[in-house]
């Protein structure tokens, strides 16, 4: 932790994981992204400032789009205001070079996180029922179909797919209040889809 209280993104993973937008870049605009990124929390670090008052993440994502090739064509696109120029363009445009300069082997993958597998046909069926009763279960007590039963505990029961009352009533899956109120009418209706 900092002298001034705030910690260090880097203990966090890579920077790019929190840059909106990063899992679209290729693996060099990723890199190049990453090292400004990294260059900038430590810029802030040293100044005691918060990152975005040293370089908005307007202008990291047209450096990242634009990779300026060394110091001139960093200043001709304008993207750094005349103060930012003055006091970080020499060393920014170090820190893109080298990234830009990165061997491929070297470069960043955004992590691609697995989706679930999609519920079985019979699960979607049972929630497609739970849901159409618990709407009109709802509307006729003059309630919010989400206080009555949410859209995770209607997957949950879907998923279980309680055969009789009695599972029904004994699962977790309700609340003990949704089991008294409505367990009949729920295991009625699902034993006939």
């Amino acid at each position: 932790m900092r002298s001034g209280g705030r910690p260090s993104l880097e203990s966090q993973g890579p920077f790019f994981l929190r840059f909106k937008g990063a899992g679209r870049l290729r693996p060099r605009a990723l890199a190049l992204l990453e090292a400004v990124l990294a260059w900038r929390d430590q810029v802030a670090q040293k100044k005691d400032r918060p990152p975005f008052k040293i370089l908005g993440s307007q202008e990291i994502l047209r450096i990242v789009e634009n990779s300026p090739k060394d110091l001139d064509e960093l200043i001709k696109m304008k993207i750094l205001s005349s103060k930012q120029a003055k006091m970080y363009a020499k060393e920014l445009s170090s820190v893109i070079a080298a990234a830009l300069d990165l061997p491929r082997e070297a470069l960043p993958v955004f992590p691609r996180v697995k989706r679930k597998p999609a519920p079985e046909n019979s699960v979607l069926l049972r929630m497609e029922t739970l849901k159409n009763w618990r709407d009109r279960k709802a509307e006729k007590l003059g309630l919010d179909s989400a206080l009555l039963m949410n859209k995770d505990t209607v997957a949950a029961v879907a998923a279980f797919g309680p055969s009789d009352l009695e599972q029904l009533w004994n699962t977790d899956v309700l609340k003990p209040w949704q089991r008294r109120a409505f367990s009949t009418e729920i295991a009625k209706i699902l034993s006939k889809s």
